[in-house]
C-alpha cells in the first residue's frame, strides 16, 4: 500500500475513533461485568490450540486478581504475509486495536508505522510508571532497539541469542576415520569424504544466509553480509564491503565447484533441503540452523534411517583462530500499541505483570500446569497424561496471550534425549558476533540517495556475491576493486549512515 494511501487510511480511522469518543462510547467495563476489550493483532502464524478459551479466562482472572483490573482479551492471529493487509483494513474501519505483534527492523514489520504514519503510542513515560519489571527482565539494548528519536514505541520481545548449531553424521565421519571437525580445514575435509561415499550424495545442505549465520564468516573475523561492522578507526560499514568477506566468497565458490556445498544453495526449497538430509543423501544440515530445528530434523532423518548417528557441533575455526557463529538479536520482534488505543496503560500492565512473576508468564507461556503442560522439574517441562493423540493433530494451547522473555522463563521440553538436552546447552555457550548496529531503530529514508544506495547493494549482491554462491564466477579476484567502486559511488549515504550512527549507538 503507498504511504499516501495508509496516511489517508490512518487519518479515516482517526476521525472515526474521535467520533466515537466524542459520542460518548469510550471502552469501559460493563454494567454486567465485563471487563475491559483489549484486541491484539499478532503476526506468526500461530494456529488457535483446543483450550485457548480455557487459558484465556484463566489469564484474565489471575490478572483480575492481582491488579484489580477486569480484562477481556481477543487476539486475532495472522499469517506473516497477510498481518499488514488485515490491519490496513482494520484501521480504515475503525476497528479497534491495543496491540500489534510483530517484527522489528524490518519495513514490513513495525517499523512501518513508525517511518511512515507515526501510528504509534509514545510509551516512554507509560512504561516508567507501570513497567518496572519489564525495565528489570528486558536488556537495554532490547528497548533501545524499539527507540527512535527518544520515543519507545514498542515493548521488545527478548529471546535467545545463542541458537545455532551445525548438524553432522556422525556416522559417516566413523566411516571416514574422521574425528568431529572444530577448524575449517577438518570441516572440509570432511565434505569432500561424505562427497565420495555416493555420486547422488550433497554433502551439505543448507542456503548462503544459513552459511553466513553458522560457518564461514564466523571464521574468517567478519559478519555476514547483511549486517554490519565497524572498522579499526570505528567507521560503520555494510559487512559485504569487509575485506575478510572476499575469503568467504573465494570459498564459498570453491566448495560449490568442488561439489562440497549444494549448488541450489540460493534456490532450493526449505523441503528439499529437508528431504536431502532425511533421506540420507546429505552429511551436513544448516538450512535455519535453531538447535531445536536441527534435532528435529536428526529425529526425522533417524526414523528414516535407523543406523544414522548425529552431533550437533559448534562454530569451526579459521586459520587465524576466529570462530564464532551469528547472534541473534535480542529484540527480534515487539509490540506496539498503535496511537488510537484508549489501553495504553492496562496495556503495558498487562505485560508488565506477564514478566513480574514467572507463574505469571508460564502460564501464557504454555498454559496451565496440569492441563496445557506439567512440570518436571530442572527447568523441564512435559506433556499432560492422555494429550499425545491431541497434539498428534493440533495443538493444546497457541500462545496466543503470550509474549516472549526468556529471561523471565525459558522451559525445555523433557522428551529431549540426554544427547539432544546437552545439544541444547552446548549450544547456549557457543561463541557469537553480532551486527554493529544492533541496538539502534534506523529510519527509513525517502530520498533518491538512499533509493541510489539501496539499488547499488543489489548490484553488488548480484555481480560480486551471487556468483560465487552459485558457483560460477570466482569474484573474489574483483572484490577489492567493485568495493572500493561500491564507496565512492555511495559515499554520500555512507556519510549519513555514520553520522546517525555515531549521534544515536546505543552507550
Amino acid at each position: 500500500m503507498a504511504k499516501g494511501t495508509r496516511m489517508l487510511l490512518l487519518l479515516l480511522a482517526v476521525s472515526m475513533i474521535s467520533a466515537y469518543v466524542l459520542a460518548g462510547c469510550n471502552n469501559q467495563q460493563g454494567a454486567d461485568g465485563e471487563g475491559i476489550k483489549i484486541v491484539f493483532y499478532r503476526a506468526g502464524g500461530l494456529i488457535a490450540g483446543q483450550n485457548d478459551a480455557a487459558v484465556k479466562e484463566a489469564i484474565e482472572e489471575k490478572f483480575y486478581k492481582d491488579t484489580g483490573i477486569k480484562i477481556d482479551l481477543e487476539v486475532k492471529l495472522c499469517l506473516n504475509e497477510d498481518i499488514n493487509t488485515k490491519l490496513d483494513l482494520a484501521i480504515a474501519g475503525g476497528e479497534q486495536i491495543d496491540a500489534i505483534f510483530n517484527y522489528v527492523g524490518s519495513t514490513s514489520g513495525l517499523d512501518r508505522f513508525v517511518n511512515e504514519d507515526g501510528y504509534f503510542t509514545n510509551l516512554t513515560d507509560i512504561v516508567k510508571k507501570y513497567g518496572s519489571a519489564l525495565k528489570e527482565k528486558i536488556p537495554q539494548i532490547a528497548f533501545d532497539t524499539c527507540t527512535y528519536n527518544g520515543e519507545l514505541f514498542a515493548i521488545p520481545c527478548v529471546r535467545q541469542e545463542n541458537c545455532y548449531g551445525i548438524l553432522i553424521r556422525k556416522d559417516w565421519l566413523d566411516d571416514a576415520n574422521l574425528e568431529i571437525p572444530t577448524t575449517i580445514e577438518e570441516f572440509e575435509t570432511a565434505l569432500a569424504a561424505f562427497r565420495d561415499r555416493d555420486s547422488k550424495i550433497v554433502p551439505m545442505v543448507g542456503f548462503h544466509w544459513d552459511m553466513d549465520r553458522v560457518i564461514l564468516p564466523g571464521a574468517y573475523n567478519c559478519v555476514q553480509a547483511s549486517y554490519f561492522y565497524q572498522e579499526e578507526d570505528g567507521t560503520l560499514m555494510p559487512g559485504f564491503l569487509n575485506p575478510n568477506y572476499k575469503t568467504v566468497l573465494e570459498t564459498e565458490y570453491r566448495w560449490v565447484k568442488e561439489g562440497l556445498w549444494d549448488v541450489d544453495n540460493g534456490s532450493r526449497t526449505e523441503a528439499s533441503c529437508d528431504n536431502l538430509f532425511i533421506g540420507g543423501r546429505a552429511g551436513v544440515y544448516i538450512q535455519y540452523p535453531e538447535v531445536t530445528h536441527l534435532i528435529e530434523i536428526a529425529r526425522k532423518c533417524k526414523a528414516a534411517n535407523p543406523e544414522a548417528e548425529f552431533e550437533i557441533i559448534g562454530p569451526l575455526a579459521g586459520p587465524d583462530g576466529y570462530a564464532s557463529f551469528q547472534k541473534a538479536n535480542a529484540a527480534f520482534s515487539g509490540v506496539l500499541i498503535p496511537s488510537t488505543s484508549k489501553n495504553a496503560e492496562i496495556v503495558v500492565q498487562y505485560f508488565n505483570w506477564l514478566v513480574s512473576d514467572p507463574a505469571n508468564y508460564e502460564l501464557a507461556m504454555y498454559g496451565r500446569v496440569g492441563q496445557e503442560w506439567v512440570d518436571s522439574g530442572e527447568g523441564l517441562m512435559g506433556i499432560p497424561e492422555g494429550a499425545e493423540d491431541i497434539l498428534a493433530t493440533s495443538s493444546l494451547y497457541s500462545k496466543a496471550y503470550a509474549y516472549e522473555c526468556v529471561t523471565v522463563s525459558d522451559r525445555i521440553m523433557d522428551t529431549y534425549t540426554e544427547q539432544e538436552l546437552q545439544w541444547i546447552k552446548n549450544v547456549r555457550s557457543y561463541p557469537t558476533h553480532g551486527d554493529a548496529r544492533e541496538g539502534m531503530f534506523w529510519p527509513d529514508q525517502d530520498s533518491e540517495i538512499a533509493r541510489k544506495y539501496a539499488q547499488a547493494s543489489d548490484e553488488f549482491k548480484n555481480s560480486i556475491l551471487s556468483p560465487a554462491r552459485n558457483g560460477l564466477l570466482d569474484t573474489s579476484k574483483k572484490f577489492d576493486a567493485a568495493v572500493e567502486s561500491f564507496i565512492m559511488a555511495n559515499q554520500e549515504h555512507l556519510d549519513w549512515m555514520n553520522e546517525y550512527y555515531q549521534e544515536n549507538k546505543p552507550e
